[in-house]
Protein backbone atom coordinates (compact mmCIF):
# COMPACT_ATOMS: atom_id res chain seq x y z
CA UNK A 1 0.00 0.00 0.00
CA UNK A 2 1.33 3.46 -0.93
CA UNK A 3 0.61 6.94 0.86
CA UNK A 4 1.21 10.33 -0.51
CA UNK A 5 2.48 11.99 -3.73
CA UNK A 6 5.58 11.75 -5.21
CA UNK A 7 8.23 12.45 -3.90
CA UNK A 8 7.19 11.90 -0.70
CA UNK A 9 5.17 8.05 -1.01
CA UNK A 10 5.75 6.08 1.34
CA UNK A 11 5.41 2.57 1.18
CA UNK A 12 2.65 0.97 4.39
CA UNK A 13 3.28 -2.09 4.87
CA UNK A 14 1.99 -5.18 7.60
CA UNK A 15 3.21 -8.96 7.90
CA UNK A 16 1.24 -11.13 10.60
CA UNK A 17 2.31 -14.56 11.11
CA UNK A 18 1.05 -17.44 9.45
CA UNK A 19 -0.32 -20.24 11.72
CA UNK A 20 1.00 -23.91 11.00
CA UNK A 21 -1.68 -25.92 9.73
CA UNK A 22 -1.92 -29.39 11.05
CA UNK A 23 -1.10 -31.16 7.78
CA UNK A 24 2.04 -29.02 8.47
CA UNK A 25 3.55 -30.14 11.42
CA UNK A 26 6.77 -32.38 11.46
CA UNK A 27 6.41 -35.69 12.09
CA UNK A 28 8.78 -38.10 13.92
CA UNK A 29 9.88 -40.23 10.93
CA UNK A 30 10.60 -43.70 12.62
CA UNK A 31 11.94 -45.44 9.97
CA UNK A 32 14.89 -42.47 8.76
CA UNK A 33 15.96 -42.35 12.41
CA UNK A 34 17.03 -45.78 12.48
CA UNK A 35 18.31 -45.85 9.00
CA UNK A 36 20.81 -42.47 10.62
CA UNK A 37 21.40 -44.20 13.59
CA UNK A 38 22.16 -47.76 11.86
CA UNK A 39 25.11 -45.32 10.01
CA UNK A 40 26.47 -43.43 12.85
CA UNK A 41 26.93 -46.76 15.00
CA UNK A 42 28.84 -48.37 11.99
CA UNK A 43 30.99 -45.29 11.13
CA UNK A 44 31.45 -45.29 14.90
CA UNK A 45 33.17 -48.55 15.50
CA UNK A 46 35.07 -47.99 12.39
CA UNK A 47 36.69 -45.51 13.45
CA UNK A 48 39.09 -45.54 17.15
CA UNK A 49 38.72 -42.43 18.61
CA UNK A 50 41.07 -42.72 20.98
CA UNK A 51 43.41 -43.56 18.07
CA UNK A 52 42.31 -40.61 16.52
CA UNK A 53 42.97 -38.45 18.70
CA UNK A 54 46.33 -39.96 19.51
CA UNK A 55 47.00 -38.93 15.82
CA UNK A 56 45.41 -35.61 15.76
CA UNK A 57 48.18 -34.93 19.19
CA UNK A 58 51.19 -36.54 16.91
CA UNK A 59 50.79 -34.73 13.92
CA UNK A 60 50.65 -31.40 15.71
CA UNK A 61 53.87 -32.45 17.30
CA UNK A 62 55.60 -32.51 14.18
CA UNK A 63 55.33 -29.43 13.16
CA UNK A 64 55.62 -28.30 16.55
CA UNK A 65 58.66 -29.67 16.37
CA UNK A 66 59.85 -28.42 12.89
CA UNK A 67 58.86 -24.93 14.07
CA UNK A 68 61.24 -25.11 16.49
CA UNK A 69 64.37 -26.34 14.31
CA UNK A 70 63.82 -23.59 12.43
CA UNK A 71 64.53 -20.87 15.39
CA UNK A 72 67.04 -23.13 16.73
CA UNK A 73 68.70 -23.04 13.39
CA UNK A 74 69.02 -19.49 13.78
CA UNK A 75 70.54 -19.60 17.17
CA UNK A 76 66.77 -18.22 18.90
CA UNK A 77 65.33 -20.49 21.67
CA UNK A 78 68.47 -22.44 22.49
CA UNK A 79 69.46 -20.97 26.27
CA UNK A 80 66.29 -20.71 28.82
CA UNK A 81 65.84 -17.35 29.85
CA UNK A 82 66.96 -15.74 27.42
CA UNK A 83 65.22 -12.99 26.15
CA UNK A 84 64.69 -11.80 22.00
CA UNK A 85 62.46 -9.48 20.53
CA UNK A 86 60.10 -9.77 17.68
CA UNK A 87 61.97 -7.64 15.34
CA UNK A 88 65.25 -9.19 16.34
CA UNK A 89 63.35 -12.45 15.14
CA UNK A 90 62.35 -11.14 11.83
CA UNK A 91 66.25 -9.70 11.19
CA UNK A 92 67.59 -12.57 12.60
CA UNK A 93 65.43 -15.21 10.03
CA UNK A 94 64.72 -12.38 7.41
CA UNK A 95 60.99 -12.28 7.40
CA UNK A 96 59.48 -10.77 4.34
CA UNK A 97 56.54 -7.93 6.53
CA UNK A 98 53.46 -10.45 4.08
CA UNK A 99 55.37 -13.50 6.23
CA UNK A 100 55.21 -11.61 10.43
CA UNK A 101 51.78 -13.00 10.77
CA UNK A 102 53.11 -16.51 9.77
CA UNK A 103 55.90 -15.73 12.90
CA UNK A 104 53.91 -14.57 15.43
CA UNK A 105 51.41 -17.39 14.82
CA UNK A 106 54.43 -19.73 15.46
CA UNK A 107 55.34 -17.82 18.29
CA UNK A 108 51.72 -18.49 19.53
CA UNK A 109 51.98 -21.89 19.13
CA UNK A 110 54.98 -22.23 21.14
CA UNK A 111 53.33 -20.20 23.67
CA UNK A 112 50.34 -22.66 23.80
CA UNK A 113 52.74 -25.20 24.05
CA UNK A 114 54.32 -23.52 27.00
CA UNK A 115 57.17 -24.32 25.30
CA UNK A 116 58.38 -20.16 25.22
CA UNK A 117 56.89 -17.23 26.95
CA UNK A 118 56.11 -13.32 26.14
CA UNK A 119 56.75 -10.33 27.67
CA UNK A 120 55.77 -7.69 25.78
CA UNK A 121 57.69 -7.82 22.41
CA UNK A 122 59.87 -9.99 24.03
CA UNK A 123 60.20 -13.93 23.70
CA UNK A 124 61.62 -16.32 25.64
CA UNK A 125 62.43 -20.31 26.72
CA UNK A 126 60.59 -21.45 29.25
CA UNK A 127 61.44 -25.05 28.83
CA UNK A 128 63.38 -27.23 26.94
CA UNK A 129 60.75 -28.06 24.60
CA UNK A 130 62.76 -27.14 21.58
CA UNK A 131 64.94 -29.65 21.90
CA UNK A 132 62.29 -31.91 20.68
CA UNK A 133 63.70 -34.84 18.54
CA UNK A 134 62.29 -33.99 14.92
CA UNK A 135 63.11 -37.16 13.49
CA UNK A 136 61.81 -39.41 16.57
CA UNK A 137 58.52 -37.69 16.10
CA UNK A 138 57.80 -37.90 12.83
CA UNK A 139 58.87 -41.80 12.85
CA UNK A 140 56.37 -42.09 15.79
CA UNK A 141 53.79 -40.39 13.67
CA UNK A 142 54.10 -42.82 10.75
CA UNK A 143 53.88 -45.44 13.49
CA UNK A 144 50.66 -44.05 14.57
CA UNK A 145 49.46 -43.42 11.01
CA UNK A 146 50.10 -47.32 10.32
CA UNK A 147 47.99 -48.09 12.87
CA UNK A 148 45.29 -45.77 12.01
CA UNK A 149 45.44 -45.28 8.78
CA UNK A 150 44.10 -42.06 7.88
CA UNK A 151 45.98 -41.07 5.06
CA UNK A 152 49.82 -42.32 3.70
CA UNK A 153 49.68 -39.62 1.17
CA UNK A 154 48.70 -36.63 3.58
CA UNK A 155 51.32 -37.41 5.99
CA UNK A 156 53.99 -37.40 3.04
CA UNK A 157 52.20 -34.51 2.23
CA UNK A 158 52.58 -32.91 5.63
CA UNK A 159 55.87 -34.25 5.69
CA UNK A 160 57.49 -32.31 2.79
CA UNK A 161 55.57 -28.97 3.93
CA UNK A 162 57.57 -29.37 7.30
CA UNK A 163 60.76 -29.96 5.70
CA UNK A 164 60.54 -26.71 3.76
CA UNK A 165 59.64 -24.36 6.71
CA UNK A 166 62.74 -22.73 6.79
CA UNK A 167 62.53 -21.45 3.40
CA UNK A 168 58.76 -20.57 3.06
CA UNK A 169 59.30 -18.38 6.17
CA UNK A 170 61.71 -16.49 3.92
CA UNK A 171 59.67 -16.03 1.61
CA UNK A 172 61.74 -18.39 -0.93
CA UNK A 173 59.39 -21.47 -1.19
CA UNK A 174 55.50 -21.69 -2.02
CA UNK A 175 53.66 -24.17 0.04
CA UNK A 176 51.17 -24.90 -2.38
CA UNK A 177 54.32 -26.16 -4.60
CA UNK A 178 54.18 -29.02 -2.73
CA UNK A 179 50.16 -29.30 -3.17
CA UNK A 180 50.28 -28.81 -6.75
CA UNK A 181 54.00 -30.13 -7.82
CA UNK A 182 54.05 -28.47 -11.35
CA UNK A 183 50.14 -27.86 -11.52
CA UNK A 184 49.69 -32.11 -10.74
CA UNK A 185 46.63 -32.22 -8.90
CA UNK A 186 46.96 -35.82 -7.38
CA UNK A 187 48.65 -34.92 -4.39
CA UNK A 188 46.04 -32.80 -3.22
CA UNK A 189 43.40 -35.19 -3.82
CA UNK A 190 45.33 -37.80 -1.89
CA UNK A 191 46.16 -35.78 0.98
CA UNK A 192 42.69 -33.75 1.50
CA UNK A 193 40.07 -36.01 -0.41
CA UNK A 194 41.38 -39.80 -0.57
CA UNK A 195 41.71 -40.16 3.06
CA UNK A 196 39.83 -42.63 5.76
CA UNK A 197 37.25 -39.76 7.02
CA UNK A 198 36.17 -38.64 4.09
CA UNK A 199 35.77 -42.10 2.52
CA UNK A 200 33.41 -42.35 5.31
CA UNK A 201 31.78 -39.23 4.90
CA UNK A 202 30.99 -40.20 1.02
CA UNK A 203 29.80 -43.71 1.95
CA UNK A 204 27.25 -41.86 4.58
CA UNK A 205 26.17 -39.16 2.30
CA UNK A 206 25.69 -41.93 -0.34
CA UNK A 207 23.56 -43.94 1.75
CA UNK A 208 21.47 -41.33 3.01
CA UNK A 209 21.36 -39.93 -0.57
CA UNK A 210 20.05 -43.15 -1.50
CA UNK A 211 17.12 -43.28 1.11
CA UNK A 212 15.57 -39.95 0.40
CA UNK A 213 15.90 -40.82 -3.28
CA UNK A 214 13.70 -44.26 -2.72
CA UNK A 215 11.59 -42.44 -0.60
CA UNK A 216 10.36 -39.55 -2.52
CA UNK A 217 7.94 -39.44 -5.73
CA UNK A 218 9.26 -39.87 -8.83
CA UNK A 219 8.39 -35.97 -9.88
CA UNK A 220 11.05 -35.10 -7.16
CA UNK A 221 13.48 -37.24 -8.19
CA UNK A 222 15.21 -34.63 -11.13
CA UNK A 223 15.26 -31.74 -8.67
CA UNK A 224 17.53 -33.97 -6.33
CA UNK A 225 19.44 -34.94 -9.05
CA UNK A 226 20.20 -31.76 -10.56
CA UNK A 227 20.84 -30.38 -6.73
CA UNK A 228 23.46 -32.55 -6.11
CA UNK A 229 25.35 -32.05 -9.40
CA UNK A 230 25.18 -28.19 -8.94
Amino acid sequence: LTTGVAPDIKICAVVSPKKKGKNQEVKSNNDEYLMLNDLGNIFEGSIDGDLLEVWNRKSELVVIGDICNVFKEHGIFVKLGEKINFNAIVDIIGVPQKLQKLLKRWLNVLESEQIIKSEGNDFYLIEDGCNLDSEDLWEDFYMTEDKFNYSKEFVDYLRKSSEVLPQMIKGNENPLNVLFPKGDVKPAMAAYHDNKIKIFIKIYQTQVIAYYFVGMEKKHHLCLMNFLTN
